[in-house]
């Protein structure tokens, strides 16, 4: 897949999660043009076909389903679309929150968890979402950042079903030495 359908792919999962399905009077489904993506997207040959490409693969993913009912195609998420959806409209605000941010403020945060093993699919999930928005992984279990992100945790606990004793944020004026850390995230 292209990056410009992975992006657009990744664009239509949130718009689908933020406005709970799309019902569209279109035919065929494989080349279904949302009204929210008219105005961002020129109403192009390749640009149908980029969203159709989108369509297709969510579809395949089993993160949609698309139904045709009395003339209509309603498109849903599924449990599994949701899940993706949430993890990257979480993913995006954290991105978006440390690009926003202009100077460090002095303080480290750490995200530590200790989730148990029967519940390692909301772990992973957490971690991935670590890992994708430019956290640092101190050790297995605990990770660091430097920018405000307690609210955004917060959000990521409750989408995952993440208890407050399996995760918390602690904010450190010290961690030690930490210049490897402020050259990997740019604060020198």
């Amino acid at each position: 897949m292209t990056s410009d359908v992975k992006d657009l792919t990744k664009e239509l999962l949130v718009w689908l999660l933020i406005g709970g399905g799309i019902s569209l009077a279109l035919t065929n489904p494989a080349f279904l043009v949302p009204a929210i993506f008219l105005a961002r997207y020129p109403s192009s040959k390749a640009s149908k076909i980029r969203l159709g490409r989108s369509v297709n693969y969510l579809k395949h993913k089993g993160y949609i389903s698309v139904v045709n009912k009395n003339g209509r195609t309603n498109v849903r998420l599924t449990r599994k679309g949701k899940d993706r959806a949430g993890t990257y409209l979480l993913e995006s605000r954290l991105a978006e929150k440390s690009r926003e941010t202009k100077k460090w403020d002095k303080v480290w945060r750490l995200v530590v968890f200790d989730i148990e093993a029967k519940r390692r699919n909301k772990r992973d999930a957490l971690r991935r979402l670590l890992r994708r928005t430019g956290f640092e992984q101190l050790q297995k279990s605990v990770w660091i950042y430097p920018y405000d992100c307690e609210k955004e945790i917060e959000e990521a606990k409750d989408f995952f079903g993440i208890a407050d004793q399996e995760c918390r944020v602690v904010i450190s004026r010290s961690i030690g030495d930490d210049r490897e850390l402020k050259k990997k995230f740019d604060l020198i």
